[in-house]
C-alpha cells in the first residue's frame, strides 16, 4: 500500500546516516537498573506473551492504560503492553492512575520508570514487539539529531521489532515530522512507510485523542502529524 503522504521529502536535508547503536557498559547498565522501578505485571511474565506492544515515553500512562484495557475487553489475552517513561513525576502519576484499576481490568500491562534506550538494550535483544508507539516526543528543535529515527538507538529498535510489526510516531511539530520522514530514507530496507498524514480538529472533529498532550494540541486547533512504518523482513 502506498503511503498517504501530504509532504514532499527534501533529500538535500537528510542528515548523515545515524551511527550503529552501541550498548552501554555493564557498569552504566547496572547503575541505570538500580534507579528503575516497575508497576503492573512483572516484565518477566509479560515478555512470555506471544504478542507485545511497546510505548516509549508513555507520560502519565493514559494511552498505555487505555490500550491495555481495550485489549482485555476484546479478549486478546495473548497481547501485552510495556510502557516506559523516564520522567519521575509523570511516572508517579501513571502509577497512581494504574492503582485505581484492578488487575482484572488491566491484566497485561507493565509500566517501567527508565530510560527506554538503556532498558531495551538490557532487556530485549530479539524481535519480540508487534507494535511500537512513540506519541508526542519532545521535538527538541535545537537538537534535530535527537529525532528518534536519527538516533543510533533506532538501529537497536529495528532489531527488536518483528517482521510485519508497526511503528507509529505522532507529533504536533511539522519540523519533527518532516525530519522523521526524511530520516526514513536511511531505513527503507528495514521499514516501509505505510502512511503519513496530518489532521486537526477542523478536519477530523470526531478524532479520539490518545494522550494528554494530543488532547491539548487537538483542542487548541493545532495540526497534528503521524507516520506509520512497517518492519520489513531482514
Amino acid at each position: 500500500m502506498k503511503p498517504e503522504s501530504c509532504f514532499k521529502i527534501d533529500r538535500n536535508s537528510i542528515a548523515a546516516h545515524p551511527r550503529e547503536f552501541r550498548a552501554p557498559s555493564a557498569i552504566a547498565m547496572n547503575r541505570a537498573q538500580a534507579r528503575e522501578r516497575s508497576i503492573g505485571q512483572a516484565w518477566e511474565e509479560l515478555r512470555l506473551l506471544p504478542e507485545l506492544e511497546l510505548e516509549i515515553g508513555c507520560g502519565v500512562g493514559w494511552h498505555s492504560l487505555h490500550r491495555a484495557m481495550t485489549l482485555a475487553r476484546e479478549g486478546r489475552s495473548s497481547r501485552g503492553v510495556v510502557a516506559i517513561e523516564r520522567t519521575r513525576e509523570k511516572f508517579d502519576a501513571f502509577a497512581r492512575r494504574l492503582a485505581q484499576h484492578s488487575v482484572h481490568q488491566v491484566p497485561n500491562l507493565t509500566g517501567v520508570h527508565a530510560d527506554a534506550r538503556l532498558w531495551c538494550a538490557r532487556e530485549v535483544t530479539k524481535p519480540i514487539f508487534d507494535q511500537v508507539w512513540i506519541l508526542y516526543p519532545n521535538p527538541e528543535p535545537g537538537r534535530p539529531q535527537r529525532n528518534w529515527l536519527r538516533e543510533p538507538f533506532f538501529s537497536h529498535l529495528t532489531r527488536i521489532v518483528k517482521p510485519g510489526g508497526r511503528l507509529t510516531l505522532a507529533t504536533n511539530s511539522e519540523n519533527y515530522f518532516t525530519h522523521s520522514c526524511d530520516a526514513h530514507e536511511h531505513w527503507r530496507r528495514s521499514w516501509e512507510m505505510q502512511r503519513s498524514r496530518s489532521w486537526s480538529k477542523a478536519t477530523e472533529p470526531k478524532f479520539q485523542v490518545r494522550t494528554h498532550f494530543e488532547r491539548k494540541y487537538f483542542e487548541r486547533g493545532e495540526n497534528l502529524f503521524e507516520l506509520e512504518l512497517i518492519r520489513l523482513p531482514p
